[in-house]
């Protein structure tokens, strides 16, 4: 189902919102950008792309997926029907 602009945005603006709190100090987010991308059974998904500042410490994968789980809550309390697939960047990989 393809996602109309004003939830893509209520969409990036949770995420950038609650992901800081799954983060520690040292992470900057510079961007997130939450889109509609064809899904392989030709339905619509939603997809995020957070870009963070670089020279910060790995990702926690255990943080994300409690950020993740978080999320569905979060969605569901802002009556968001679209639960986005997430990708992480650096700031210098978007010219790549």
């Amino acid at each position: 189902m393809t996602a109309k602009p004003e939830a893509l945005e209520q969409i990036s603006s949770v995420i950038r919102t609650e992901l800081p709190k799954y983060l520690s100090n040292e992470f900057v987010i510079y961007d997130v950008t939450a889109q509609n991308r064809p899904g392989p059974d030709d339905e619509d998904y939603v997809h995020v792309r957070v870009v963070l500042e670089d020279n910060h410490p790995r990702l926690d994968p255990r943080k994300l997926m409690e950020f993740s789980d978080e999320m569905h809550s979060l969605f569901e309390q802002a009556s968001i029907d679209h639960i986005p697939s997430i990708s992480y960047a650096n700031r210098s990989e978007l010219s790549l």
